[in-house]
């Protein structure tokens, strides 16, 4: 938990924040892990998943969103075992995980959660790291 919630805070205060203390200048990152989010940004844009005028209010809203869930409940009336295995694996190539079925009567009800989409998950971690360390102490990062 701990991890989880410090790493995407480094980032967001040292790659993501830098814009909004330096005003005008760019952020000093490692270039390569920055190429990468731009790109990452680019292709959320092409696919309509962010409303954000720019990279940097993108990258923060993405962050904020790393570790959160999604939920979805599913009512399936009187399904047999084929039934409700079919559906189930419909839902799971989708990402999506049953945590709870509730039976009333002859329906069930199903509850789903998946993680929520982020972009910036895709990036390694160590890189993240790398790139927010760069920025912290003023380097490029390499």
């Amino acid at each position: 938990m701990f991890r989880a919630t410090l790493i995407p805070g480094i980032f967001l205060l040292t790659v993501v924040g830098a814009p909004l203390l330096a005003q005008e200048q760019e952020p000093v990152v490692d270039k390569s892990v920055w190429d990468q989010v731009v790109v990452l940004y680019e292709q959320a844009k092409e696919k309509g998943e962010t409303a954000a005028e720019d990279v940097y209010e993108w990258a923060r809203e993405d962050v904020e969103k790393i570790g959160d869930w999604e939920y979805k409940v599913e009512y399936l009336a009187n399904p047999n075992h084929i039934a409700l295995e079919k559906k189930l694996n419909e839902l799971g190539t989708e990402r999506w995980e049953a945590v709870w079925i509730d039976r009333q009567g002859p329906n069930l009800i199903v509850t789903l959660k998946r993680p929520s989409r982020t972009w910036l998950n895709k990036l390694p971690l160590g890189q993240l790291i790398k790139a927010a360390a760069g920025a912290g102490d003023g380097g490029g990062g390499e």
